[in-house]
C-alpha cells in the first residue's frame, strides 16, 4: 500500500476510512480522526491505513463479503483503534488486521480488552515465537518415530526462518516479555525423586519407616528450585537440552522420543493460546 500524503490521511481518516475498516468501526473511526485531526498526528493516521489496507487484503484472500464483516462495539472499536494506531511494525500490524477480521467475522463481534493490551506489548519476535509455539506441542501423540523426526524437521526449518532470524538478544528479550505478559512458560520437566528414600522395616523391633540418602536428597532440593526457578522466568532451561516425551503406562512414565527443537523449551499459557486463538485464521472462518 504506497504512502498518504499529510492531507490525504487527515481526509481519509476524518470522513471514516473506507473499505472493510470502516464497516467495522462505523462512527468510532470518524471520532478518532477527529479528536487526532488537531495534532496532526500523521504517523498514527500511516499506521492505521496500513493496517486498513491488510484488513482488506485478509478479507479478499479469505473471499469475506463485506455483508460477513460485523461492526464491533463502539467501545471495542476506540479501544483497537487506539492500540493499533500506535504500531508500525509490519509483522505486528499482520496480527493487528487479523485480530479485527477475525473479531468481525464472527456471530457475535467483539475484541477481548486483554487482547488489545497484550498486543499492544508485542514485539515482531515476540510475535515469531507466539507463531511458534502455537497450536502447542503438549498432550500431541506421537505414534512412531518417523513421525517425531518429521515433526522435529518440520518445527526446526520454521524456527529458522521466522523467530531464529532475530538476534540473540532480541530472542533473549522477547522471551522475557512473554513470560512477564504470562504467554508463554517452560515446560517443566519430570521431576525425578527416584531412590532418595530407603525403606526399613524390623518387625521385631517394631521399626517401620526410611531412611534418607542426603546426597540425592540434596540434589532433589536442586532440581527442584531450578524448577521454580525456570517455571517464574528467572532462569532459563538450558536450550542445548532436547524435551523428553514422556508416555505413562502401568509401569509407569517412560521416555518414548524427544522433541529436539530448542525453543519448544517454552509452551503457550491459557492466556497466550486464547490470545492465539484470537489471532489466527482458520481455513474455513468464512463458514464460522
Amino acid at each position: 500500500m504506497s504512502d498518504f500524503g499529510a492531507g490525504e490521511i487527515v481526509k481519509e481518516v476524518a470522513s471514516g476510512g473506507r473499505g472493510a475498516m470502516r464497516r467495522v468501526f462505523g462512527p468510532a473511526l470518524t471520532e478518532f480522526g477527529e479528536m487526532l485531526a488537531d495534532s496532526m498526528k500523521l504517523w498514527r493516521f500511516k499506521n492505521l491505513l496500513r493496517i486498513q489496507g491488510k484488513v482488506d487484503r485478509i478479507a479478499k484472500e479469505r473471499s469475506i463479503p463485506a455483508a460477513a464483516l460485523n461492526a464491533l462495539p463502539f467501545g471495542d472499536s476506540m479501544r483497537t483503534i487506539e492500540g493499533a494506531s500506535q504500531e508500525d511494525e509490519d509483522d505486528v500490524q499482520e496480527v493487528w488486521a487479523r485480530l479485527i477480521v477475525k473479531a468481525a467475522a464472527s456471530e457475535t463481534p467483539k475484541v477481548n480488552k486483554l487482547h488489545i493490551e497484550l498486543l499492544q506489548s508485542l514485539s515482531p519476535a515476540d510475535t515469531a515465537l507466539l507463531e511458534l509455539l502455537y497450536p502447542s506441542v503438549v498432550g500431541r501423540e506421537f505414534t512412531t518415530q518417523a513421525e517425531i523426526e518429521a515433526f522435529n524437521g518440520e518445527m526446526n526449518s520454521k524456527a529458522e526462518t521466522t523467530w531464529r532470524k532475530f538476534s540473540e538478544e532480541d530472542r533473549a528479550v522477547s522471551v522475557q516479555n512473554l513470560l512477564r505478559l504470562r504467554c508463554i512458560t517452560s515446560i517443566p520437566r519430570t521431576f525425578m525423586a527416584d531412590h532418595v528414600l530407603q525403606q526399613i522395616r524390623n518387625r521385631q523391633l517394631g521399626v517401620d519407616g526410611a531412611l534418607v540418602d542426603p546426597r540425592r536428597f540434596e540434589k532433589m532440593l536442586g532440581d527442584l528450585v531450578a524448577l521454580i526457578h525456570q517455571s517464574s522466568g528467572a532462569m532459563s532451561y538450558d536450550a542445548t537440552k532436547p524435551v523428553p516425551l514422556m508416555r505413562k503406562s502401568w509401569f509407569g512414565a517412560t521416555q518414548v522420543g524427544e522433541i529436539t527443537v530448542p525453543e519448544l523449551n517454552h509452551m503457550l499459557t491459557p492466556i497466550g493460546e486464547a490470545f492465539m486463538k484470537a489471532v489466527t485464521l482458520e481455513p474455513n472462518l468464512e463458514d464460522n
